[in-house]
């Protein structure tokens, strides 16, 4: 993941830019664009783009119900024991429906209504710009900044477990058993897939909100994006990953997934650790929500521009969150994986033979720099 995100610096600079170079200009004065938009005005291949667009639409109808179902699961598995009292109250609704409604389920259908209402909320709420950003403007900083204090907190008091854990780090992916047999190969697999979901470089998914920037020097966008990729995947996703290691492995055991990540910051903050995940994972899927819609809407916009197909796909996207929250699909997984594999062929094809534009804003950009000195 580490190797793919380096590797994503640099196409994320030049998708980016391309995005900031060939996006349009709407009838209000905002921007939209993105990898179809590349694709048909640099290329003139507007199918191609059609294709992509598809594609992406595919992928972030997969990728929300996960991050619905992460939400959902993040909340049962630490209060799932808790009797709240109103399981009597829904069951006579439930059994109209067929539900046979126990404490968990109880929460995981009214965990899924409310993330339904709180997303349908904010993608149809009115605002000056666009609501979904000024939502993930507000979001994004609190999230970063809570995790990152923590992630500071914990690596503080496990110091001088951190050289070992390094080079277990490395012995685990590189060690000799796992070179010459399957395991290398797994391992590369895994990290360029969730390295591309975590960072989006090479995809083209971030083509979508670079494109939208009121901003002038293309190169410029490119740089933050690139910067967005190292900030993603060597700092965020790397803490994660330093705090199941540095864990006492007699409290995480042999758990998995999200009960894995709570037992961790269990172990190293005690009880408070179970609801401050629930917290942190909430900010981080829900604002991973928010941003693969707002990259669906332009999407839909390129394949059709009448609004109502918009509303459509906004509405499909709650439904989407609903079905998530309740159950965990490993198909839908698949189904994202598959969507983001189109994507970042595609986009590939698109940037390859095209870096050279951006590499001449880059130099551009460079001289301006140079001029204000």
């Amino acid at each position: 993941m580490w190797l793919v995100a380096l590797l994503g610096a640099s196409t994320s600079f030049i998708e980016s830019c391309l995005a900031v170079m060939y996006r349009e200009k709407l009838e209000d004065g905002k921007y939209i664009g993105g990898s179809p938009w590349i694709l048909k005005k640099q290329m003139n291949c507007k199918w191609l783009g059609v294709i992509y667009a598809i594609a992406s639409i595919i992928c972030y109808l997969g990728v929300v119900q996960v991050m619905s179902n992460s939400i959902t699961e993040s909340v049962t598995s630490v209060y799932s024991h808790v009797d709240f009292g109103l399981t009597p109250i829904f069951q006579p609704l439930a059994a109209v429906f067929g539900v046979e409604l126990d404490q968990e389920n109880f929460l995981k259908y009214f965990l899924a209504v409310l993330i339904s209402i709180i997303t349908a909320s904010v993608i149809f709420g009115k605002s000056k710009k666009d609501a979904i950003i000024e939502a993930l403007n507000r979001i994004v900083p609190i999230m970063a900044v809570l995790y990152i204090l923590l992630v500071i907190f914990i690596l503080l008091t496990n110091i001088t477990a951190i050289p070992a854990m390094i080079q277990n780090i490395f012995y685990q992916a590189f060690g000799g058993e796992q070179f010459l047999g399957a395991g290398f190969g797994i391992v590369v697999m895994q990290g360029v897939r969730r390295g591309l979901f975590s960072n989006e470089a090479g995809s083209g998914d971030s083509n979508y909100a670079a494109a939208v920037v009121d901003i002038e020097e293309p190169a410029r966008q490119g740089m933050v994006q690139a910067l967005g990729v190292f900030v993603d995947t060597l700092v965020i996703c790397s803490a994660t990953a330093f705090i199941v290691l540095l864990a006492d492995p007699k409290i995480v055991g042999n758990a998995s997934g999200m009960e894995l990540f709570q037992l961790a910051i269990q172990s190293h903050i005690g009880k408070i650790g179970a609801p401050f995940v629930v917290i942190i994972m909430f900010f981080f899927a829900f604002s991973t929500i928010l941003a693969v819609t707002f990259y669906g809407k332009s999407a839909i916009y390129f394949i059709h521009s009448h609004s109502k197909m918009n509303v459509l796909y906004q509405l499909f996207i709650i439904v989407m969150v609903y079905v998530g929250g309740i159950k965990q699909n490993l198909f839908v997984w698949s189904l994202a994986d598959f969507g983001l594999g189109i994507m970042t062929v595609i986009n590939i094809i698109m940037i390859v033979p095209f870096a050279k534009p951006a590499l001449e804003e880059l130099k551009q950009y460079e001289k301006i720099l140079k001029r204000k000195k």
